[in-house]
């Protein structure tokens, strides 16, 4: 249940012509993210994750995500400018402290519904989506199908009480 919690809280922290362009090369247009985008990859590089134990000792480790099952999408509405997240995701998330962890867990949002969140495309070729914390997405390469993004990912939350850091880059594919 314990890592349920934090994959749920990852995951929304979690989103958003045939050739793919750099974004540093091109704009991107508000037009060019609106409709709806199936969630091909996510996973977490470099994730590392702190908190305490039950028995109170502190405990710091590695993070990985690696998706095992999506049937996920993320749909980007234009007025009002909401992204909601629909579908399932069964991740495997491995946690390696004193030992390697290994964990499959499944995200449902019938189960688990999640919010509608604001989003908006900033003229970086970024985008922020309302969240808490609030996440701001690199637009790594755009198409007319394909979508990919990365983000920061710092995020504390309490659990049974206890602070539990996540910390580490997401990497998300979304195909049309």
């Amino acid at each position: 249940m314990k890592t349920k919690i934090l994959f749920l809280f990852t995951v929304v922290s979690l989103f958003l012509a045939c050739e793919a362009n750099r974004t540093s090369d091109s704009s991107v247009t508000e037009t060019d993210l609106i409709g709806n985008w199936n969630l091909t990859s996510m996973t977490m590089e470099d994730g590392t994750v702190m908190g305490v134990s039950e028995q109170g000792e502190a405990i710091s480790g590695n993070y990985f995500i690696v998706p095992k099952d999506t049937d996920m999408t993320f749909s980007f509405a234009d007025s009002p400018k909401m992204v909601s997240i629909q579908g399932t995701l069964t991740a495997e998330i491995t946690i390696s402290h004193s030992s390697t962890t290994v964990i499959n867990e499944t995200l449902d949002t019938n189960i688990n519904p999640i919010s509608s969140l604001a989003w908006k495309l900033n003229p970086d070729n970024t985008i922020t989506v309302a969240h808490n914390p609030t996440l701001v997405f690199s637009i790594e390469e755009i198409s007319t199908n394909s979508l990919k993004l990365s983000a920061e990912h710092n995020e504390t939350r309490s659990y049974n009480g206890k602070p539990v850091t996540i910390e580490g880059t997401i990497n998300i594919v979304l195909e049309k």
